[in-house]
């Protein structure tokens, strides 16, 4: 898909916050699991909202990256991400809704965004 299939990501992030705390993990398998599979996730997406710490995007499929990074934010503690989510989400809600709640894009797209 257009956005590397970030919408699995906010599932990956969480199952991991579940876990991470559990004696099975290694301090290597955890940081293989952050750099490698959620941090190399989110990175792949950005591109997609304008780049690293960018919320350039509005479009129907800018709300996935955003969701994710917010997730990856909580489930990493990483700030930055928090703040990229927020912002791209504002931009979202300025940008691509009409007056009668319909999205910019195309009366079908309206989903999408939810």
């Amino acid at each position: 898909p257009s956005t590397d299939a970030v919408s699995a990501l906010p599932g990956l992030a969480l199952a991991y916050d579940l876990t991470a705390a559990a004696p099975a993990w290694t301090a290597d398998e955890r940081r293989i699991v952050e750099r490698d599979l959620l941090l190399e996730y989110i990175i792949g997406a950005e591109p997609f909202v304008g780049g690293p710490g960018k919320a350039d995007n509005a479009n129907n499929k800018a709300p996935r990256v955003y969701n994710a990074m917010a997730a990856i934010a909580k489930c990493l503690g990483i700030p930055e991400y928090a703040d990229t989510a927020l912002r791209g989400y504002e931009r979202v809600r300025d940008e691509s809704f009409n007056g009668d709640g319909m999205c910019t894009e195309s009366p079908s797209y309206n989903d999408m965004y939810l």
